[in-house]
Parts: C-alpha cells; structure tokens; sequence
C-alpha cells in the first residue's frame, strides 16, 4: 500500500466496548489505515463511538471521504459493514443499506 500510513487502535478502548478477539488483536497490533487513497479515512474525535445496528452492536472504525458513507465493527461478530444512509429514508426514520465487506479476521 505504499505511502499510506497504518494506525493502531486503542487496545483499552477497544476492550471497554467488548470487542475481542481476532478482530480486536488486529486492530491493535496492524490497526487500519489512516488515509487509504480517502477511500478510508480515520476520525480521532468519532472512532470507536458505539451505536446499536439492525444487525447488532457496532462501532465506527473510519468513512468514505464523503462522510456520508461510513465502515463499523460489528462486536459480537467481528464483521465490517459499510454503511449508507438510503438517498430515500427520512432524517427520523433513516432506513439502513448494509453491503458486507470482508470480517476483520479477513484483514491480513
């Protein structure tokens, strides 16, 4: 990947919210990039915040550089989902679109 820089994760705040395992060791010891071509773009202030998914618990790992489309880690299962508020659901009902990319044990 070149030029891009890869971060690690907080380990204690990553076990604080209950992810563990594969996922959490490599978020910790690989991390993701910091900025992937803004395919991936990492955001100190919201990385990590944690909120409640049809398909579980998740947290936010980094957004497209649209900031619209976002990817989050899923706790129980370790998967990455990206994330897209659908262009027809209203700010109070916003329905979600889940496109499923590879699970964090996948990430080597």
């Amino acid at each position: 990947m070149g030029d891009v820089v890869w971060l690690p994760y907080d380990e204690h705040g990553l076990a604080s919210i209950g992810v563990r395992g594969q996922a959490a060791r490599l978020l910790v010891e690989q991390g993701l990039p910091a900025d992937c071509n803004r395919m991936f773009v990492r955001d100190r202030d919201r990385e990590l915040a944690g909120r409640e998914l049809p398909a579980g618990r998740a947290v936010f790992l980094g957004s497209f550089e649209d900031g619209i489309n976002s990817y989050w880690l899923l706790v129980d299962s370790g998967e990455v989902q990206s994330i897209r508020p659908s262009a027809s659901a209203s700010a109070r009902t916003a329905r979600w679109i889940f496109s499923h990319v590879p699970s964090a044990d996948q990430l080597r």
